[in-house]
């Protein structure tokens, strides 16, 4: 899992290999992880946290693939831009398609930030929820509290929501209809939503 630079979450107990290599070197050892005696849950609760965290995992990972292919594709329309400045056709559909790009985005990820108490200052976005919904259940551990619970669902219908509607087909520039015919080289990224699908 890739979650903007932060450590994943923690693992349950159970039974584990450790190993450690150096050149050629290496050991192997069986770990046995029990479980925090503070605790009082069952395995199934055990389980229930850890597919909750699989699943926002999953969810920050789509996140984060989306916003690299949506970044990916309005860098590749604002270089068919800069290439062609006098295609009119192609300017109006790429300064739409970018424009549409980036209000995805912001919809997704807080680009704002400029200085450290701006996080205090600006709403938190879609990745910043996900990532602070993750770290809540981490943390608490079994039981998954209700709540936590109904804020997953929210985050994943908005999710789906923003895959249905924010970044349509129509914000990349297909060469046949916005080029007027002219051969111009184009490249699209995918993002897929969950549900199935592509957005852009």
């Amino acid at each position: 899992m890739h979650i903007e630079g932060f450590a994943g979450a923690y693992v349950p107990p159970g039974e584990y290999q450790a190993s450690v290599s150096i050149g050629d070197a290496e050991a192997t050892a069986q770990l046995t992880l029990l479980p925090d005696r503070r605790l009082v849950a069952t395995q199934a609760e055990f389980t229930e946290v850890q597919d909750c965290i699989r699943e926002l995992t999953s969810l920050m990972n789509e996140l984060l693939d989306g916003i690299a292919a949506v970044r990916k594709t309005r860098g590749q329309i604002e270089a068919l831009l800069a290439d062609h400045p006098d295609a009119e056709t192609l300017q109006e559909a790429g300064t739409n398609a970018v424009e549409r790009l980036t209000t995805w985005e912001r919809q997704v990820l807080q680009v704002d930030f400029e200085t450290y108490e701006d996080e205090d200052s600006l709403p938190p976005r879609l990745v910043k929820q996900v990532r602070h919904l993750l770290d809540v259940i981490d943390d608490a551990g079994p039981p998954v509290a209700a709540g936590a619970l109904e804020r997953l669902a929210d985050l994943q219908a908005e999710w789906a929501a923003l895959g249905l509607t924010a970044a349509t087909s129509d914000s990349s520039i297909s060469v046949s209809s916005a080029s007027g015919g002219e051969g111009f080289a184009w490249a699209t990224a995918s993002i897929r939503r969950r549900g199935g699908g592509t957005l852009v």
